[in-house]
């Protein structure tokens, strides 16, 4: 199997997060890093909670280890 057969992002045969759900993910970790002293509080695992997915799925997203496929700023 090539690099090109492999399923990634919600084609993925375990993915429980859809692109909408990751892109989101995404756009509260760049906001979670641009203002983390006015947002403390949000946290891997309460935005883990708002997805229903392990806050380990958070961490893989934010350090670009799943959904890398995905524009960042």
């Amino acid at each position: 199997m090539s690099k090109t057969d492999k399923s990634h992002g919600e084609g993925h045969h375990f993915s429980r997060l859809t692109q909408a759900d990751a892109e989101k993910i995404i756009r509260l970790l760049e906001q979670r890093d641009v203002a983390r002293k006015l947002m403390e509080g949000l946290t891997y695992e309460k935005i883990a909670r708002r997805f229903g997915v392990s806050s380990n799925a958070v961490y893989h997203i934010s350090k670009k280890n799943s959904w890398r496929h995905l524009k960042r700023e």
